[in-house]
């Protein structure tokens, strides 16, 4: 539009152009200035909807990074309430054996009839012994 605003002027300094021409040519770029100013409107327009949408769109890219840091922030929470939670598992499993462990030894401990343990006898115990006045001699059949 620029370029036939451009020849039009050139136009009217050209020899040949009558006076009758000259208005025609003057209407001529009164319109092509009139639709460079409207194309001129809508580009700044265009401009204006692309910079809003240019700042939507890093808005949403911060929001994006924002909760992507988020939920690695809670996945790590997480991973590490998962190790607390193994550790105190085996930490309890330990216990547990300890205490299966103790529980059959004291049920080994318990199925034995309480008795009292017996002394090995030699053949000094087995012999009878020397009499004396009023006492018996116990022999060991009977």
């Amino acid at each position: 539009m620029k370029n036939q605003i451009d020849d039009l002027n050139a136009s009217r300094g050209k020899p040949g152009i009558t006076s009758e021409n000259d208005p025609n040519i003057l209407r001529a770029i009164a319109i092509v200035t009139d639709q460079l100013a409207v194309e001129e409107g809508k580009l700044n327009d265009m401009r204006d909807k692309s910079r809003g949408i240019q700042q939507a769109l890093e808005e949403i890219e911060r929001r994006r990074n924002d909760l992507i840091r988020e939920q690695a922030r809670r996945q790590n929470a997480v991973y590490q309430s998962m190790i607390m939670m193994n550790g105190q598992h085996t930490e309890f499993n330990r216990l547990l054996g300890l205490g299966n462990q103790l529980l059959m030894a004291r049920q080994g401990l318990a199925n034995v009839p309480l008795r009292l343990p017996q002394a090995d006898l030699d053949k000094s115990k087995l012999m009878p012994r020397k009499e004396s006045p009023g006492s018996e001699v116990v022999t060991p059949e009977g």
